[in-house]
C-alpha cells in the first residue's frame, strides 16, 4: 500500500510505542518538518499522537503544531494532522501520524487509508521494538531515560 498521492501529506512520522517508558519514540519520518517532530519523545497521553497512543481513536484535522515542542510551533507551516492508533495483539504498539500544511487537509477518506494502512503494518511480521531504531529515534529514547 503505497500512501503517496492518496493522502495529502507533506510529512510522516511513524511513533512506536516504547512500553517501560510509557512513551512514543519515532521509528521513521519523512518530509520537510520530520526532523522536529522526531527529536522528542512523546509521553503517553500528551500531544497529538500521544492522545491518539492513550486512546486508541484517530484524531482529523487537529492542529498539527501541538505535535511539535513549543520551540518548533511558532516557525512551523504545519496545520493539519491526521493520526491513527497502531494496534498488534489488541495493545496499541504504535501511531502513524501524518502532517499537513493546509488547514482540514485531511477527509474521512483518508483517515480509513491511514487506517487501512495501520491495520496492515499491525499484520506484518516485523516486531515494532526500539532495537533498529534511527538516529533521532535512538537520541529520543535516551532523553526519555
Amino acid at each position: 500500500l503505497h500512501l503517496r498521492g492518496q493522502i495529502p501529506a507533506s510529512t510522516f512520522v511513524f511513533y512506536a510505542r516504547i512500553e517501560e517508558r510509557d512513551a512514543l519514540v519515532a521509528v521513521y519520518e519523512a518530509g520537510p518538518e520530520a526532523q522536529d517532530l522526531a527529536e522528542t519523545p512523546i509521553p503517553m497521553g500528551e500531544r497529538l499522537s500521544g492522545w491518539v497512543a492513550a486512546v486508541g481513536q484517530p484524531i482529523v484535522n487537529s492542529d498539527a503544531r501541538l505535535d511539535l515542542g513549543e520551540r518548533q510551533r511558532d516557525r512551523s507551516a504545519l496545520r493539519s494532522a491526521l493520526a491513527v492508533p497502531l494496534a498488534i495483539d489488541g495493545r496499541i504498539a504504535g501511531v502513524l501520524s501524518f502532517y499537513s500544511p493546509h488547514t482540514a487537509a485531511f477527509d474521512d477518506h483518508h483517515r480509513r487509508l491511514a487506517q487501512a494502512a495501520a491495520h496492515a503494518t499491525s499484520q506484518c511480521a516485523v516486531c515494532v521494538t526500539p532495537q533498529p531504531l534511527g538516529s533521532h529515534a535512538a537520541r529520543s529514547l535516551e532523553t526519555v531515560q
